[in-house]
């Protein structure tokens, strides 16, 4: 089980670079 948690917290980490790029992007189409 322990492999399961390791591979379920890059994930998360992932899905946040994800969103945070998504932002940067709106931000950069506004001006």
């Amino acid at each position: 089980m322990p492999f399961q948690i390791n591979f379920d917290k890059p994930r998360k980490k992932y899905i946040l670079v994800e969103q945070i790029f998504l932002i940067f992007n709106k931000i950069i189409t506004k001006n």
